[in-house]
């Protein structure tokens, strides 16, 4: 077979002016679907990022308060174990089981 270097012609009877234009549009709305489609996933994650920074900060602020509540409550004790009151209950109570343990040896 001989080798032909001429073109093929084309095909002007299925030419349809304006095709080319409307597939052209067809394809652009498709991509800035799909582009907008891949954007929203990513809205999503930076949405649940924040929530987890915001959960983490909760949880570290509900630790301080925990822990300076705790802080308040040993406080509070200790002062009422060093208050008169309290050592003179403290040695009436020492007092007894001495007592108790002197009674059984």
């Amino acid at each position: 077979m001989p080798f032909d270097s001429h073109q093929p012609e084309g095909r002007t009877s299925n030419f349809v002016p304006g095709k080319r234009e409307a597939m052209l549009a067809a394809w652009r709305g498709s991509m800035q679907h799909d582009l907008a489609a891949a954007n929203e996933p990513q809205h999503g994650l930076e949405q649940r990022w924040t929530e987890l920074l915001a959960n983490k900060e909760q949880s570290q602020l509900n630790k301080q308060q925990h822990e300076a509540n705790q802080q308040h409550r040993d406080l509070t004790f200790n002062q009422a174990m060093r208050s008169s009151d309290m050592q003179a209950l403290h040695r009436q109570v020492m007092k007894k089981m001495q007592a108790k343990a002197g009674k059984h040896v």
